[in-house]
């Protein structure tokens, strides 16, 4: 937003322009409507997040299976994910 007094941009969320000491004014419900947008998104983000995380379980799950049906790799229950997939690329070339 700008300042109505100087013209210069602020932050959306200031009291007072930093810049001549404007009093700004605060919309109660626009700040409302934005907090909402904002948690909103961050419960996108959280659950996005979780997502990933299965994906990635989920990848390395069918990682240690290619080991075991490709290659008859019989210790794959002790590799880490990081081993698994150092182990495929080994395998692969």
């Amino acid at each position: 937003m700008y300042c109505g007094n100087c013209g210069k941009k602020v932050d959306d969320y200031s009291a007072f322009c930093i810049y001549c000491g404007y009093i700004l004014n605060f919309d109660k419900v626009s700040y409302d409507i934005k907090i909402a947008k904002l948690n909103k998104l961050t419960k996108q983000i959280d659950e996005l997040l979780l997502k990933r995380s299965q994906l990635q379980d989920e990848i390395d799950f069918l990682n240690k299976e290619a080991l075991v049906s490709s290659y008859n790799y019989s210790n794959y229950e002790t590799l880490s994910s990081e081993q698994c997939r150092n182990e495929l690329t080994i395998l692969k070339t």
